[in-house]
């Protein structure tokens, strides 16, 4: 561009040679022309004729350069430079998936039904519900509960329930009554066996032998029934008191809360067989919810250590030769962090360049790779390795309240990871049989939602309890929308054939041109509500396989929706939903493996584009295009 403006500059500055533009017969013709129009002008407006014959001698002088077939050849040159600025990097860029590994077989010892992940929220609900398994009731005693989960029972409730009696037996309120915290049944007896009975003004305390406790008060306790007397004048029996009310532990769930999450969890559209983490596991067998660092850090071990490990043998590829690492997880970060422990793990180059990104949402995937592009680009080494973990630890994401906005965490998200080796360049040397790589990342787009709707719709918080949880809003369908738009617009110029482009241009003209003119200067033709829609661009005759974000059934449907999607289109997203639940970051990978093993059915070869498209907190909406090697 710099080169058109520049010889443009040369050509209107260089001085007029007239004698020599004069020789031609056909250039002194016209001259005689235009000298006559400038002159009779000149004389109607004063003067002013000789800078206008300048000026047009100047255009003419630069229309003989154009006939040139030299300089048409500098103007072509120039008209390319200037295309390949602008659609350039839709071509340029040189990033490369040698090959990826989704957690599967990993972790299959991890999965549970529907009906026994409801059994553990029933064992985490309020104790005393009556309606619900609680915890207390699993570990003391209820067995017919378990039963009903199909759990096995304890042993030695029993035994705990005579250690929590006795311990409930150390001390008493002064209305007689025990505290609430002993059991049910002995609660029960102690109303049937309080007595208060009046006496006379000569109090007396019956004590006995030293089996009895020390008396306070003017109270005798016995283990069995307990006895008090009041200086009163007149003998007179009153009714026991109304014991206070118990306090509900903000910790356990309600009744309402589990049929909540039981319909949630019907309707979601995940399958049977999915999988949780061992601190969730294991209260199934009587122990506590364990969501400690120690657990989330077993949970991030188990999942992502195999896979790494997987892919390098797949890929005949050794740590040390890694340049660049990026591992992606929202809600967990330890230290040292996620990256150091890879780097430990597999003994790293001492000189890798790692980066640990936290609280990106589900899309973190897709902007970990367009970080490890833009790293590997601007590398000088050819050739440079870039390993991307996306992953969700989600040990201590389990929320505990009562909260239906923050629920959703419970019912949506489940356990899952993958690895993805990146390259620079095509070939892959270090596998014989395999020596090119998978895909080809033709362009990577991100886009920020900056309004207020959009930051608050997915939000991580406290609940009035101090709960911990991440609310998601109802409207997040509708922001996740309005993000879908703003990344196509962006999208659509660098992936869509140019037909569908002219098609959009041609909308936007006739919609701006309705809205400002038509319908403003001819209103009784045309109104405001009959206004053209914009149109909506074909993608899939730019893409030919859509990996969209399993967010969850709605989100999956909005999409499919917005972008005229049919049921195939959608396919791998609806079933990497039913298989693994929301994976958060790592589900467009399933959804690209699964392609990969329909290959046949599905009809993928050589040449295809894959789209992936992720939604995250913020709010965020990004896509990856890959071409099929």
């Amino acid at each position: 561009m710099a080169l058109g403006l520049g010889l443009l500059f040369y050509l209107l500055t260089t001085p007029v040679n007239t004698e020599i533009i004069l020789q031609d017969p056909l250039t002194a013709a016209l001259h005689d022309l235009v000298k006559k129009i400038v002159s009779t002008g000149g004389e109607a407006s004063g003067g002013g004729t000789a800078a206008t014959e300048v000026a047009m001698l100047r255009l003419w002088y630069l229309w003989e350069y154009f006939q040139e077939l030299g300089f048409v050849r500098v103007i072509g040159l120039v008209l390319l430079g200037i295309l390949f600025w602008f659609y350039g990097p839709r071509f340029r860029s040189s990033v490369y998936c040698v090959d990826f590994v989704t957690a599967g077989p990993e972790i299959e010892g991890w999965q549970l039904s529907r009906a026994e992940l409801m059994g553990i929220i029933r064992a985490m609900g309020e104790k005393k519900d009556q309606n619900s398994t609680t915890e207390e009731g699993v570990k003391g005693g209820g067995a017919e509960e378990k039963k009903k989960l199909g759990w096995n029972t304890v042993s030695t409730a029993a035994k705990k329930d005579e250690i929590e009696r006795s311990n409930n037996l150390s001390s008493f309120p002064k209305n007689g009554r025990r505290r609430g915290g002993c059991p049910p049944e002995e609660q029960e007896e102690d109303d049937n066996n309080t007595l208060l009975t009046a006496s006379t003004r000569d109090t007396s305390t019956t004590t006995s032998n030293d089996d009895r406790q020390p008396a306070l008060n003017g109270q005798v306790t016995d283990d069995d029934s307990t006895v008090a007397t009041s200086s009163s004048t007149s003998s007179k029996s009153s009714s026991p008191p109304t014991s206070p009310p118990v306090k509900e532990d903000p910790r356990r769930y309600s009744a309402e809360s589990i049929n909540f999450m039981e319909r949630i969890l019907s309707n979601s559209g995940i399958g049977d067989k999915t999988h949780w983490p061992p601190g969730v596991l294991q209260v199934q067998e009587g122990k506590e919810y364990d969501a400690s660092m120690t657990s989330a850090q077993r949970e991030y071990e188990s999942v992502v250590f195999p896979i790494v490990e997987k892919l390098f043998a797949q890929t005949n590829t050794r740590p040390e030769e890694i340049d660049f690492l990026v591992v992606n997880c929202s809600l967990f970060c330890s230290t040292p962090s996620l990256c150091a422990a890879l780097v430990n793990k597999f003994r790293m180059r001492h000189d890798i360049r790692s980066y640990n990104l936290g609280g990106m949402g589900c899309s973190a995937g897709v902007i970990s790779i367009d970080l490890a592009k833009q790293l590997l680009e601007n590398s000088a080494q050819h050739g440079g390795l870039a390993l991307v973990v996306s992953t969700e630890i989600i040990t201590e994401a389990l929320y505990r309240g009562n909260d239906r906005s923050m629920m959703m965490q419970n019912t949506l998200f489940r356990c899952g990871g993958a690895a993805i080796l990146l390259s620079s360049s095509s070939r892959n040397r270090r596998l014989p049989s395999h020596p090119y790589a998978k895909y080809k990342l033709l362009h990577s787009g991100r886009t920020f939602m900056t309004d207020d709707e959009s930051y608050r719709c997915v939000f991580q918080q406290c609940d009035a309890d101090g709960n911990k949880g991440v609310r998601l809003d109802r409207n997040i369908v509708n922001v996740a929308g309005r993000a879908l738009t703003k990344q196509f617009t962006y999208l659509g110029p660098h992936i869509l054939p140019m037909v569908e482009q002219l098609k959009c241009v041609r909308s936007y003209f006739c919609s701006w041109l309705y809205k400002n003119y038509l319908s403003v200067y001819l209103s009784s033709y045309y109104r405001k509500e009959d206004c053209p829609k914009i149109y909506t661009p074909d993608f899939r005759k730019a893409i030919d396989f859509f990996c969209i974000h399993a967010g969850g059934r709605a989100v999956i449907e909005g999409v499919q929706k917005n972008l005229n999607l049919s049921d195939r289109d959608v396919e791998p997203s609806f079933e990497t939903l039913k298989q693994f639940g929301n994976t958060s970051s790592s589900s467009i990978w399933y959804e690209l493996e699964y392609i990969e093993k329909n290959a046949k059915r599905m009809g993928l070869r050589q040449g295809h584009r894959v789209l992936q498209i992720a939604f995250g907190s913020g709010f965020k909406c990004n896509s990856a295009v890959w071409l099929k090697l």
